[in-house]
């Protein structure tokens, strides 16, 4: 099945069929889930009518429904967005449509071969809110169906991938050029379900500040991950991120509705909050982050197919 030399190591989940296989070889590890979409049981039918109604329980937050993508990309609601790294790290695949009541975003990146350290940066791709000020609380399932997470030997560093629900939502006030688009002081939050090449499969809650005029790099990270949990592929999780500015922190929950794989956290910042974002977003889409990667070791690269659904908002 492989070549000479390739170790192969294989954990199957009998009950989806799932296989989730880590590759690894003498120069280069790979991190890899591959999964065909299968039916969803009767169970998701009953919840559905709950969420389009935007019904809260006690204690929870409420929501509206934004879009549950039963119909074509709404252009009224909707517009592609895509992050490149410029030609040395490159997307190379990329996909956005609605197929039965889902949205699919796909996303291949390669990484940079000038360099054994580090990465080129945080490249993505997805939809964005068209009006996204408003929201302060965005909110999405959603479903990884293939994952691909290819490291470097030569660099410590981890390739990754990730399907996540992000934004950003105020600048700093460091732009020195806001009215010509300069990102610079941007800060984005999200949460997302990240694998990388060592195999792992985590929630993750995040923020970070645009540290160049196209954000395409980034500094000030903060993470959160939500221990004692990973994510299965093939199974919906709703991610949600919450920015409450009066008490200049962003709020996060991993299945507020319950279920077998929950969280909450709160990550506060220190960032002066009082000027919008330059480019405002809400962002449903995959963030890929390869390792850099000189040859002779072949070049790394991250893939993520994902599907969500019910993109939910603050009424």
């Amino acid at each position: 099945m492989g070549e000479p030399g390739v170790g192969f190591a294989c954990a199957c989940d009998p009950a989806s069929g799932s296989a989730e296989q880590v590759l690894r070889t003498g120069h280069q590890k790979e991190a890899r889930i591959i999964m065909m979409h299968r039916p969803f049981s009767v169970v998701v039918l009953l919840v559905v009518p709950l969420l389009l109604l935007g019904l809260a329980g006690p204690g929870q937050t409420q929501t509206v429904l934004y879009d549950n993508f039963s119909q074509l990309i709404d252009p009224a609601k909707w517009s592609g967005t895509e992050l490149s790294l410029g030609p040395g790290a490159p997307n190379t695949e990329v996909v956005r449509f609605t197929v039965f009541g889902e949205l699919l975003i796909y996303l291949t990146t390669a990484g940079l071969t000038t360099s054994n350290s580090g990465i080129a940066g945080l490249a993505n791709a997805g939809i964005g809110a068209t009006n996204p000020t408003p929201i302060t609380l965005w909110q999405a399932d959603a479903m990884v169906t293939v994952a691909t997470a290819v490291s470097c030997a030569a660099n410590p560093a981890p390739t990754r991938s990730g399907a996540a629900v992000f934004g950003a939502f105020f600048n700093d006030g460091t732009s020195p050029n806001p009215g010509g688009g300069d990102r610079t002081g941007d800060v984005v939050g999200g949460i997302q379900k990240v694998l990388d090449s060592a195999g792992t499969k985590q929630f993750e809650a995040f923020y970070y500040r645009c540290s160049n005029a196209g954000c395409t790099t980034v500094d000030s990270i903060v993470t959160h991950v939500f221990s004692g949990v990973q994510w299965k592929p093939i199974v919906f999780d709703t991610l949600r991120v919450q920015w409450n500015q009066a008490q200049h922190e962003f709020v996060f929950a991993l299945n507020p509705q319950g279920g077998a794989r929950t969280g909450t956290t709160v990550l506060t910042y220190s960032f002066s909050d009082i000027n919008p974002a330059v480019a405002p977003s809400r962002v449903l889409g995959v963030i890929n982050s390869p390792a850099n990667c000189m040859p002779p070791s072949a070049r790394t690269q991250a893939t993520g197919w994902v599907y969500f659904d019910n993109a939910m908002v603050n009424p």
